[in-house]
């Protein structure tokens, strides 16, 4: 079986598949005493409505073979519960099996990915863990493209 190996998540290690939303990569308006304001840290341009989903993953087995990409939209995944999951990725283009990763992205953290950035539904080695995911409204009408490893990959910690 071939394995990923889990990244740490940092800003430059995730610019092949999109931006990383947190308080330390960005600079903040200061309200002292009342709030810290971070405008447009990922912005959704070239849609016209927008759709937040929850989604709630539970512990299973850290093997992964099919992926999915949206070539119209980004797509952001937001922890609910400050609960860490781990997302299997690879980069924008073609579906390319040897350029697989995955990204463990913690409860406090949250993550944009790039159009065509290929993903499948995040693993969690807590409790149950429950995130948004928000993309272009339409998306699962009209923009959910699939691909699959030639086997089965275990993720590596």
């Amino acid at each position: 079986m071939q394995k990923i190996k889990v990244q740490v998540l940092t800003e430059e290690a995730f610019v092949p598949y999109g931006t990383v939303l947190a308080t330390e990569v960005s600079k903040a308006e200061r309200n002292p005493g009342v709030s810290d304001w971070y405008g447009n840290v990922a912005v959704m341009e070239g849609i016209d409505s927008a759709a937040f989903n929850l989604m709630t993953v539970y512990p299973r087995e850290a093997v992964c073979r099919k992926f999915e990409c949206h070539l119209k939209t980004k797509e952001a995944v937001i922890p609910m519960d400050g609960k860490g999951i781990i997302i299997p990725l690879a980069p924008p283009g073609e579906f390319d099996a040897s350029r697989v990763t995955a990204f463990y992205v913690p409860g406090n953290k949250a993550v944009v990915f790039h159009p065509g950035t290929w993903h499948f539904a995040p693993y969690t080695y807590e409790d149950a863990a429950t995130f948004i995911t928000a993309y272009r409204s339409r998306t699962p009408e009209d923009d959910v493209y699939f691909a699959q490893l030639p086997e089965d990959a275990g993720l590596e910690l």
